[in-house]
């Protein structure tokens, strides 16, 4: 049973026609739901409060004063598109499967030509300052928001690391250990509120501005004024303004010179990476020590929804993410800025439940190349007729050399009746002579 439905069961409770049957089963609930148990209590708080209200004729009805603010809410909602594309007919998916394909290369591995984004897609050209910025400057431009960097933490080290500039994700900042020995503090970098989702690593150096481009972003890196004295290096970790904590998707972070020179380009991965979490994950481990050592005080671990709405950041989400529970007890959904994840869990011989599949959805209007090939390899099967129709796309995991997507297919039994399977298609990654990403000729389907 969702948790929607025991809402529900709060509702109908207050409202006096839940039967004894269904109290049995919310009290059960909320005794090891905490969210559920305040909501209980919060609307029964609530309803004794209108209880003893004087009864008042408004004016206007509430509908009628809503009306005008109608318009304004549904403009709000993100945009998330249909379980299945109903309005896909054939005419329309060959149509599509062939625009993409012409698009993108899809069915044309020696298409070298450079696609032409639709005007609400063209990004404005990354300007780079060909001399340096002062360090303090602040302000907007048409080209993009220049920040002024902040210094979080900085340390000396005797061995000088093998990078000059990193910019790593918050929620990967093991990574700076990694390549320059120094452990970032978090807590110094989670106190910088008015700094986003991103830190920069320098050594012996410092960013002298920074420009946020949309997802692309350029870092200004001048030398260390003072001349060292010893064999040491100076790590520094600064925070970057320009990035919302629950910003998902990946991002272009290119180091220059004051010149124009650049240095170093990473990518930043916002949100989890799409892939598979093993059982001896930290935070499965985790969980079933927690779990072993006090069940009945951690009953939260036995509902799915609990698991992931109390480990958002374990997972790598930002903390303000949305969960929500799908239609499969074992499937939680989670929504961080405008993209849409997945967490698949199972349920442990103990009765714990462990995250095992974290999976991004591919959206039909995302600027990323790959992933329209991927939905263009769809349309042009249902085009073809080889499937009757096809659901959300979600993006398993990733490589240099292969994609693994899991989508609920349509297919059409010998009687005429559709019958509805979710598969996994693992398609090898190839790149063109022009370095033009396509998708292979080999596909393997796996059913779920």
């Amino acid at each position: 049973m969702t948790h929607d439905r025991y809402r529900e069961l709060i509702q109908a409770e207050l409202d006096g026609e839940a039967t004894a049957q269904e109290l049995e089963l919310l009290e059960a609930h909320t005794a090891s739901c905490d969210d559920c148990r305040r909501e209980r209590e919060d609307y029964s708080k609530l309803a004794a409060a209108f209880g003893s209200l004087p009864k008042v004729m408004p004016e206007k009805s509430f509908v009628t004063m809503m009306e005008p603010e109608l318009p304004k809410v549904l403009k709000k909602q993100r945009r998330r598109p249909a379980y299945f594309w109903p309005g896909l007919t054939a005419a329309a998916a060959l149509v599509l499967a062939v625009g993409l394909s012409n698009a993108w290369g899809l069915f044309n591995p020696e298409l070298t030509a450079t696609p032409q984004p639709q005007p609400e897609q063209v990004m404005q050209p990354l300007a780079v300052q060909n001399d340096p910025a002062p360090a303090g400057l602040a302000g907007t431009t048409e080209a993009g928001k220049n920040t002024a960097p902040q210094l979080i933490q900085q340390e000396k080290v005797k061995a000088k690391p093998a990078v000059q500039v990193a910019a790593v994700s918050k929620n990967d900042l093991g990574k700076v250990q990694d390549q320059t020995g120094v452990v970032v503090e978090k807590q110094k970098v989670d106190a910088e509120s008015a700094r986003g989702g991103v830190v920069v690593v320098t050594v012996d150096s410092k960013p002298t501005n920074v420009k946020v481009d949309g997802n692309n972003v350029t870092v200004i890196i001048a030398q260390d004024d003072e001349p060292k004295q010893d064999d040491t290096s100076n790590v520094s970790i600064w925070g970057i303004a320009g990035f919302d904590d629950d910003d998902s998707g990946e991002k272009t972070i290119t180091f220059t010179d004051p010149n124009g020179n650049v240095i170093e380009t990473n990518r930043v991965q916002f949100g989890p990476a799409p892939g598979t979490i093993p059982p001896e994950a930290p935070l499965n481990r985790k969980l079933a020590s927690v779990y072993k050592n006090a069940p009945e005080l951690n009953a939260w671990a036995k509902d799915p929804y609990q698991v992931v709405y109390r480990h958002l950041t374990d997972l790598g989400f930002a903390a303000n993410a949305m969960v929500s529970q799908s239609n499969e007890l074992n499937t939680i959904t989670v929504m961080q800025g405008d993209t849409t994840y997945r967490v698949r869990l199972a349920e442990t011989r103990q009765g714990e439940w462990h995250p095992v599949q974290i999976s991004r959805l591919i959206h039909p209007y995302a600027p990323g190349l790959l992933g329209q090939k991927v939905i263009a390899y769809f349309a042009a099967q249902k085009a073809s007729g080889a499937i009757a129709g096809f659901g959300d796309i979600y993006l398993n995991e990733r490589t240099d050399k292969s994609v693994r997507v899991a989508v609920a297919i349509e297919q059409q039994d010998s009687n005429g009746v559709i019958i509805v399977k979710e598969k996994v298609y693992e398609f090898q990654v190839q790149q063109t002579a022009a370095g033009e990403l396509r998708l292979g000729d080999q596909v393997t389907v796996h059913e779920q």
